[in-house]
């Protein structure tokens, strides 16, 4: 008896987890729950579970019953069965470089005339907990100590948290256990760091994300330069950098223009209108959460990784929101591979940017087999 044909679909929901179908003739358990097959791959009769973007590779299945998840295709008399595939939205790797300046706390914002730095503290905190399945947070502070300004021990190689999965709590708690009493602001050379320690991960969809509440002051000529040279050198390097200034939108009106340029140096300006502000800024508690949460939307990862290699690489369909896209190898539009290893691919051009921005996306990948063209569920 040849095995059945096991199609299913991976449903994504940005943020929040949402339901997934796995349909099949693999087996069923009590309440619609599908029973777990020995040679891993997915079978169900019916059931269903919740995956979130980031959460990795793996489908929760309802109480009363568990479904595989990825594995080697069943086969029967010597022949493969198409089979769908477990993803989930690899992590976007952000690390917070944070201004720790004393200006954080020698300027009140309103509406309750908090210092910049209660007012960022809490939104920070806030976003970081909840997008901790979607990014892999990590921390570095600048300027280290509470020495001179400009001096050379202000800025080092320490990363106080690590980029990690999950890790929300870490960076969370050293944020807590930050004060706000370090001299000057050596933006630059923070950034320098920073790049430094992402190309030594040697992983891909990594950020920065820069907190800070005005201008550089560091080194002691043209701070503002070196900085913006940092930023385009992190960029070039495939590291964005994203910019949230804690600012006045009056009385500190001037320094704009610097915080501007460092947005587009690290290519993530917000508009290409050249009146309108490129960085993010934010000068309220909420204004600042509202910031990060946009910034944390435009990380959303486009890539997702597998849970089993495709039996033929070449035989493989990729639906996005019912939409069925083509594999582009010079990654322009639709998706392709991230490596000739075949455990993961990317999303490009438009498909990309629905998924960034749209609430609720439906991803469905489906492996064939050799010399069967993929059959696509209406």
């Amino acid at each position: 008896m040849k095995p059945s044909i096991i199609v299913g679909s991976v449903a994504i929901l940005l943020g929040v987890a949402c339901s997934a179908e796995s349909g099949g003739d693999g087996g069923s358990g009590a309440n619609g729950s599908g029973a777990s097959s020995s040679n891993g791959a997915t079978s169900s009769n019916g059931a269903t579970g919740n995956i979130g973007i980031g959460a990795g590779p793996v489908l929760e299945m309802p109480s009363g019953g568990s479904g595989g998840a990825g594995g080697t295709s069943p086969v029967d008399n010597g022949e493969c069965a198409q089979q769908s595939v477990v993803v989930g939205a690899k992590p976007a790797d952000v690390l917070l470089v944070l201004d720790r300046s004393k200006s954080m706390i020698e300027n009140k914002v309103p509406p309750n005339n908090v210092t910049r730095w209660d007012a960022v503290v809490p939104a920070l905190k806030a976003v970081i907990t909840e997008t901790d399945a979607s990014v892999s947070w990590g921390l570095k502070v600048f300027p280290e100590g509470e020495g001179s300004e400009c001096i050379e021990a202000s800025v080092t190689d320490a990363i106080p948290v690590p980029i990690a999965t999950q890790d929300a709590a870490a960076v969370t708690g050293a944020i807590t256990a930050t004060m706000a009493l370090g001299n000057g602001t050596p933006t630059g050379e923070a950034i320098k760091r920073a790049t430094a320690y992402l190309k030594s991960r040697g992983a891909s969809n990594q950020f920065i994300l820069l907190a800070t509440d005005g201008d550089p002051s560091c080194p002691d000529k043209e701070p503002e330069a070196y900085a913006i040279t940092a930023i385009s050198e992190a960029k070039a390097a495939g590291f964005p950098v994203y910019v949230v200034g804690v600012l006045d939108p009056v009385k500190d009106k001037s320094k704009f223009p610097t915080l501007n340029a460092m947005a587009d140096a690290g290519g993530t300006s917000r508009s290409d209108n050249p009146i309108a502000d490129k960085f993010y800024q934010a000068y309220s508690q909420e204004e600042l959460t509202n910031a990060l949460k946009a910034v944390t939307g435009q990380v959303v990862s486009c890539v997702f990784e597998f849970t089993s290699k495709p039996p033929v690489p070449t035989n493989i369909a990729v639906i996005v929101n019912g939409q069925q896209l083509s594999q582009d190898p010079t990654k322009a539009q639709g998706w392709d591979y991230t490596s000739d290893q075949y455990v993961a691919l990317e999303l490009h051009g438009d498909a990309c940017q629905q998924v960034k921005t749209a609430s609720q996306n439906k991803i469905d990948i489906i492996f064939g087999c050799p010399g069967k063209p993929v059959i696509v569920p209406k």
